[in-house]
C-alpha cells in the first residue's frame, strides 16, 4: 500500500513519507516519545498521515469527533504544518495543526478520551514545564522544584559547554525545563541577569539525542586537530618511554609538539580554565575543561596569555600561552593531553565528538519549532 502511495506523490513528499515510515527525522519532544512534522502537500489528508503512522480508523474517528471545531482537519491547507506525537507504545499522543499563521487546532489523548481546543498559539499547555530558581545550589533547588535528578544530569551535561557552574550561577538565575517528564526535555533555557541561553532537543536519524541552539548548531564545541603550529612531533602517546631527565621507563600519555620558544598555544575547543599555574614537572601548565567530560592539558609553557585565570571562559583557537621549556623538559616543546572522564586518550587517534548540525532537510522545521516554544513562554 505504501509503495503504491509513494508513486503518486512528488519527490518532495517522498521524503516526508519516508520520515513517517522510518522515523528518519524524529524529533524528541514533550510528553510524546516522537513527534512527526508534516508540511501539507496537494492531496494530503489526515487519514493518509494516520495510515502512515499505523493508527487505526477508530483513532482517526476519535480525533475528528473530539470537537465540532475540528472541521479544519477534514480539509488540510497546502503549505501548513501538522504535527503528530506518538508515545513509546506507538499510540497517538497529540496532534497540532497550524490552520493559519496565528491559529492552531490541538488534540490531546488523555488516556480515557480525546481533548480538543483551538487557540492562537501552538498549544504547549499540555507539556509540563518546570522552573528551577537558584537560591542555594542547582541540586538542592532542583529537588525543591521536584525536578527529576536525570534531568539535572542533562542540564549539567548540556550547559557545561556554556555555563561555569562553580562561578556563573547566581541567586535568582533560572533553568526553565519544557517537557520535564523524561531525561531529555523538549527544551532547556537558562536565564540570568546577563545571559539567556535556549537549547532544543533533536533526535537524528540514528537515534542520537543532542541539544542545539535556535540556529541548528549543537551545544558542544568542535576541537582543533592540534593546539599550535609545530615543527614536528618529538614524542607520541605510548605505554612506555625512557624519560630523558628522570632516566627511567614510564608511560607517556600525551603528545609532545616541538616548536620555537614563544610559539602561541591555542585552546583546542571552547571551555573554562580549570587551572593555570606552575605545577612540578609539567612546569607552567594550563588545564581546560570542555563540557562535562573532556579536559585538555598544555604543559611546559614559557608564559601564560595575558589575563588568563582560573574559571575564565575561553574559545576554540584562543591563545592561552606560549611554548617554553619549564619543568622537566630538555628543550622547547608543548606537552598536550586529552582526557575523557579522567582517562588519558591518544590525541592523535582519539575520535573527539564534533560539533553537530541539524540536517539541512530538517532545519526549517526545527527552527519553527524552536520559535513556537520561545513564543509560548
Amino acid at each position: 500500500m505504501y509503495r503504491a502511495t509513494l508513486k503518486k506523490l512528488n519527490k518532495s513528499y517522498r521524503f516526508w513519507i519516508s520520515v513517517a515510515l522510518g522515523a528518519a527525522i524524529a524529533i524528541s519532544v514533550s510528553a510524546a516519545e516522537t513527534e512527526y512534522r508534516f508540511i501539507v502537500k496537494k492531496g494530503d489528508t489526515l487519514s493518509l498521515y494516520f495510515s502512515m503512522l499505523g493508527f487505526n480508523n477508530k483513532t482517526l474517528s476519535n480525533v475528528l469527533s473530539s470537537s465540532n471545531n475540528n472541521k479544519d482537519l477534514n480539509s488540510l491547507v497546502i503549505g501548513q504544518t501538522l504535527s503528530i506525537g506518538v508515545d513509546k507504545n506507538k499510540q497517538f499522543e497529540f496532534l497540532s495543526y497550524n490552520v493559519k499563521q496565528d491559529r492552531w487546532v490541538n488534540v490531546d489523548n488523555s488516556g480515557n478520551y480525546f481533548i480538543a481546543n483551538k487557540n492562537k498559539k501552538n498549544n504547549l499547555k499540555s507539556i509540563e514545564t518546570k522552573t528551577i530558581t537558584i537560591n542555594s545550589s542547582l541540586s538542592y533547588d532542583a529537588k525543591k522544584a521536584n525536578v527529576d535528578p536525570l534531568i539535572v544530569d542533562t542540564i549539567v551535561r548540556v550547559f557545561s559547554w556554556k555555563v561555569n557552574f562553580k562561578r556563573d550561577l547566581m541567586k535568582g538565575d533560572k533553568f526553565i525545563i519544557i517537557g520535564s517528564n523524561n531525561k531529555n526535555p523538549m527544551a532547556l533555557i537558562f536565564k540570568s541577569k546577563s545571559t539567556n541561553i535556549a537549547l532544543f532537543s533533536y533526535k537524528d536519524r540514528y537515534g542520537n539525542v543532542d541539544y542545539y541552539d535556535s540556529s541548528g548548531l549543537s551545544v558542544r564545541s568542535s576541537f582543533l586537530s592540534a593546539p599550535l603550529n609545530y615543527k614536528r612531533i618529538s614524542s607520541k602517546f605510548q605505554k612506555s618511554r625512557y624519560h630523558p631527565i628522570l632516566k627511567e621507563w614510564r608511560p607517556h600519555r600525551a603528545v609532545d609538539y616541538t616548536a620555537k620558544k614563544g610559539t602561541p598555544v591555542y585552546s583546542t575547543a571552547d571551555g573554562f580554565i580549570k587551572l593555570a599555574r606552575r605545577n612540578g614537572g609539567l612546569g607552567n601548565v594550563v588545564y581546560i575543561k570542555h563540557g562535562n567530560d573532556h579536559l585538555t592539558v598544555y604543559a611546559h609553557l614559557s608564559k601564560f596569555a595575558k589575563g588568563l585565570k582560573t574559571n575564565k571562559k575561553v574559545k576554540k583557537g584562543e591563545v592561552i600561552g606560549y611554548v617554553g621549556s619549564t619543568g622537566n623538559s630538555t628543550g622547547p616543546h608543548l606537552h598536550y593531553e586529552i582526557r575523557y572522564k579522567g582517562e588519558r586518550k591518544d590525541p592523535l587517534k582519539y575520535n573527539i565528538p564534533e560539533q553537530r548540525k541539524i540536517n539541512p532537510i530538517d532545519l526549517a522545521v526545527f527552527k519553527k519549532r524552536a520559535k513556537n516554544i520561545l513564543n509560548s513562554l
